[in-house]
């Protein structure tokens, strides 16, 4: 708890991992929904009021698209080719018909938290396509809201994402969550 600001809660994690992080903040932590968003702030916040809203509505699960009719996204080619390239792979493998799996601006609601969490297995970058996959599977309902999308280039860091390796990573998971659900 931090002790200037009791509203603010920090865990200290003894294991790395995108998806670990946020699966036991929202399991540590009692909300009647559970939002994300990437550190550096790519997705324009003028998005959150929608995803709450749009949870409130009775879905269980809201996610950001870039991909949407109203969406504005501005990033590299590259990372521009590699999103289609997977996601051209992800809904013809997993027989997902969203538009943006790895958008990281997502709502989910208290069941989702329940009942899908505990079933994730990637605890890294795949997990929100996980999330996604099992709750489709088991029907939830998940919607997709247009955001505005800026990449946040920092030239003093090494590019951190090697797109071979998360592309091998990435593809080994797809096979792997495709083989679990016997798809």
């Amino acid at each position: 708890m931090n002790k200037e600001n009791k509203k603010i809660n920090c865990l200290n994690l003894d294991k790395q991992g995108k998806g670990l992080a946020i699966q036991t903040s929202w399991q540590t932590l009692p909300a009647d929904y559970y939002i994300f968003m990437d550190a550096d702030l790519s997705t324009n916040l003028e998005a959150l009021p929608s995803l709450i809203n749009e949870l409130k509505k009775n879905n269980d699960i809201v996610i950001g698209s870039r991909t949407l009719e109203g969406s504005l996204a501005k990033r590299s080619f590259t990372r521009r080719l590699v999103s289609s390239a997977f996601r051209l792979i992800i809904r013809s493998t997993l027989s997902l018909k969203l538009t943006d799996f790895a958008c990281g601006f997502k709502g989910v609601n208290q069941r989702i938290v329940e009942k899908v969490l505990p079933q994730i297995n990637n605890q890294e970058w795949f997990w929100d396509t996980e999330l996604l996959y099992l709750a489709s599977k088991q029907g939830y309902r998940i919607k997709e809201i247009p955001v505005q999308w800026t990449e946040t280039p920092d030239k003093n860091r090494k590019q951190s994402l090697n797109i071979l390796s998360v592309s091998l990573k990435y593809l080994k998971a797809i096979l792997l969550v495709r083989r679990k659900s016997g798809s």
